[in-house]
């Protein structure tokens, strides 16, 4: 039987009445599942509240037979998820990147402009850069042009260790994470450099 908004909402509403409340308005908000394999009873979803301003978001993770939880920059929320799920299964280096993705793109800060960079063009310099800011910014892309990839993982003792790269406001940082294969993270954060000349602004 297919999950319906109606199903999330009466599942949020005791943890988060105006989720509930906002999926209960089709006008009004947007639902959309991020694929996480490594589950195996969880969805977990991106709710997005149309705003006056700017969009509100909120990411949730539902199952039909387990309690519902608000991962939006949260992360022992969902490392208690992943162990509610109880059948996460990480048997890669390439699995557990996938995984780390998601973690780091659900609970990333929602209160300041923070955004997972892939590659150099995922960088959202502003336009209209003054001569200084314009050589800044070519000092970065020469530097970090060969080293901003998409998150990569590797083996770790019993697990997996995970790098990505990420911007908050107007700096660079590299996170590591450290990923179980019953899915259980911990991760850490490097400022690799500040005050680029970046769009700014709330997420």
């Amino acid at each position: 039987m297919a999950i319906t908004r109606e199903d999330i909402a009466r599942a949020i509403e005791p943890l988060r009445p105006d989720i509930a409340e906002a999926l209960g308005d089709r006008k009004s908000s947007g639902i959309e599942r991020i694929e996480c394999p490594a589950l195996s009873r969880y969805r977990v979803y991106m709710v997005t509240v149309f705003a006056p301003h700017a969009p509100i978001v909120h990411y949730i993770a539902y199952a039909e037979d387990g309690p519902p939880f608000v991962l939006s920059e949260d992360p022992d929320a969902f490392v208690a998820m992943a162990a509610a799920d109880g059948g996460v299964e990480i048997a890669s280096a390439s699995e557990a990147a996938a995984y780390a993705e998601v973690f780091l793109t659900v609970t990333r800060p929602l209160s300041e402009l923070s955004y997972l960079v892939k590659t150099l063009k995922d960088v959202s310099f502003r336009p209209g850069l003054g001569p200084d800011e314009a050589a800044a910014r070519k000092d970065f892309e020469r530097t970090y042009g060969p080293v901003i990839k998409p998150p990569a993982g590797r083996k770790a003792g019993d697990g997996f260790e995970v790098t990505a790269y990420r911007v908050v406001e107007q700096s660079l940082e590299r996170m590591t994470l450290q990923v179980s294969r019953s899915g259980e993270i911990e991760s850490s954060d490097e400022t690799l450099e500040e005050d680029l000349p970046l769009v700014i602004g709330g997420a």
